[in-house]
């Protein structure tokens, strides 16, 4: 099943994981559409925003920026300072496990943890849109569990 909108079409699930020929380049446009996906866990994010992507779309995956973040300096010393030094192990990485047992079910410890990554994710999707608006791009695409 495929509907048209514009230059775009929208296909079902089925369609898009057996969807194989290339697809046109979305026109550019004076103004960029910001468009969020959001959804739980396997409810076709990614898919969707795949096939956006496909069509010239620029998406902004918020998981993928907040974890890229966790391993800058800045924010690996917050971390730290709040959660102790077993936040990272010795290669650096972030513990994700021992992180979560540190503020799942401890709403004021999330909730630092939120205040030192949300505001960091929103930069970047701030500097991504101004780029894409800068570059023609028809339409952004922010990815994220939760839209705020």
């Amino acid at each position: 099943m495929s509907s048209k909108c514009s230059d775009l079409a929208v296909y079902s699930r089925e369609t898009v994981l057996k969807y194989d020929q290339p697809a046109p380049a979305m026109p550019q446009a004076s103004s960029t559409f910001v468009l969020g996906v959001t959804g739980g866990i396997g409810s076709g994010k990614t898919t969707v925003c795949r096939l956006l992507e496909a069509h010239g779309a620029r998406v902004f995956y918020a998981d993928d920026e907040a974890k890229r973040l966790m391993h800058r300096a800045d924010v690996r010393a917050e971390v730290t300072a709040l959660l102790g030094p077993e936040s990272y192990d010795a290669d650096g990485q972030l513990d994700r496990a021992w992180v979560a047992q540190q503020v799942f079910g401890q709403s004021e410890r999330l909730a630092a943890l939120n205040a030192i990554v949300h505001p960091r994710v929103y930069d970047a999707l701030d500097a991504d849109i101004a780029a894409a608006k800068a570059e023609g791009i028809l339409l952004f695409v922010y990815e994220s569990a939760l839209l705020l």
